[in-house]
Formats: C-alpha cells, structure tokens, sequence
C-alpha cells in the first residue's frame, strides 16, 4: 500500500508535520489579516506580518525576502526579545496586544461614526 503513494513517506521527514501546521496558520493569518484591512476592529497588519514570520520559517524564499526588508528587522528584533519571556509572560503580553489593537480599532469605528453622524 505504501509503495502506491505518489511520493515516499519516509522523505518526508520530522519536520513535515510542523511545516503544515506553520503553513495552515499562515494561511489562517492571511485570511484573518485581509478582513482585518477592511474592518478597523481587526489589526490586520499585524496579522500579516504574523503570516510572513510564520511562512520564512517553511520557505527560503519567503525567508530571503523577509531579511531583504527592513521594517521586518524591527519586527525579528521584537520576536526574539519575545522568546525570552516566559509562557505565561507571552500570554499576557499577547492579550494586551490584542487587547490594545482591538480597542484601537473601536475608537477607528467611533471616529468614524461621529463624521458620519448629523450634528
């Protein structure tokens, strides 16, 4: 039965299950990201740059792009001082993020209303 697949199994290697799982959630980021650009609420950016760190840890070429820009250097810098936290210091760290950009973007929304809105 193995023999039968269109390619062989045993090539594949360890890191085939962490490339899918990297490349799934970008694939998430990116979608999430592009409705972020279109509803303020979402921090779409931050989605995708979260896309391209996750896709230069799969691809070289999307890897030998991110280190040719250099607003992703500030953004490698960020990540690295980030690894040298603590669990539960990335999760709060990671909410009032999220957190911060959701309440950005309600005050975007609100903004916008009060132009919108007859006086």
């Amino acid at each position: 039965m193995l023999n039968k697949l269109p390619i062989n199994v045993a090539k594949l290697g360890p890191d085939f299950p962490k490339k899918m799982v990297y490349t799934v959630l970008a694939v998430i980021c990116v979608l999430i990201g592009l409705v972020g650009l279109v509803v303020p609420i979402i921090p779409g950016l931050l989605f995708m740059i979260g896309a391209v760190t996750l896709l230069s840890q799969v691809s070289t070429r999307v890897r030998t792009w991110s280190d040719a820009q250099p607003w992703m250097h500030q953004v490698r810098v960020q990540m690295i001082q980030l690894g040298g936290l603590k669990p539960l210091e990335k999760t709060r760290f990671v909410i009032l993020l999220g957190m911060k950009s959701f309440v950005n973007g309600l005050e975007s929304v609100w903004r916008t209303c009060r132009k919108l809105m007859p006086r």
